[in-house]
């Protein structure tokens, strides 16, 4: 069964595997089955005029794509910054349905949030509960370094795409208001 195409707009080399893995796995859920296909930018492309440039790239990727536009926050307030990427997004897609997703802080806040479905696997140990201030942790990827068992570090390529496989996604929507953002922005771009 076939869906829609979703293009996502990335900037780190981890987000390239991971954001797709993710899609997928969120849209499994909604019984929905999208191609889903990567652009990447740097920050002042995804952030900027520049953006024109990932757009075009996105727009060529399918004959009716919906665009998502995912990258961290940092220091940013998403709250802002988000509304005024989407605007500058939805003038360069035109019709095409589109969305901007922050991360609050990173993109391993999320991981965090639903920190119970990594117990056991990838280093992380059984046991480990997110900090209550979980998207004000500045450094998410040293945090869970830090936290690993056996001396394993967090490797980004490597280990982000895996871990979005799987955290446990329903605890990260309860902690996590952004990455309930994205859920709810991807069940938007599918509907």
């Amino acid at each position: 069964m076939d869906g829609p195409d979703i293009v996502c707009i990335v900037e780190g080399k981890g987000e390239v595997s991971a954001a797709p893995v993710l899609i997928r796995r969120i849209a499994r859920t909604l019984n929905q089955f999208p191609r889903v296909h990567h652009v990447r930018g740097n920050r002042s492309e995804i952030t900027g005029p520049a953006v024109v440039g990932c757009v075009r790239i996105a727009l060529s990727k399918a004959a009716d794509p919906r665009i998502l536009l995912l990258f961290d926050a940092d220091d940013d307030p998403a709250c802002t910054l988000g509304p005024q990427c989407l605007e500058l997004l939805r003038t360069l897609a035109g019709h095409r349905r589109a969305a901007v997703v922050l991360a609050v802080r990173e993109f391993e806040n999320w991981f965090i949030a639903g920190i119970e479905g990594l117990w056991g696997k990838r280093g992380i140990p059984d046991g480990l509960r997110p900090p209550a201030n979980l998207e004000s942790i500045r450094g998410a990827k040293e945090w869970i370094s830090r936290n690993m068992a056996g001396g394993r570090r967090y490797h980004e390529p490597r280990d982000q795409p895996a871990f979005a496989e799987l955290f446990d996604m329903e605890r990260a929507r309860m902690l996590s208001p952004s990455f309930d953002k994205l859920w709810r922005e991807i069940e938007k771009l599918l509907s």
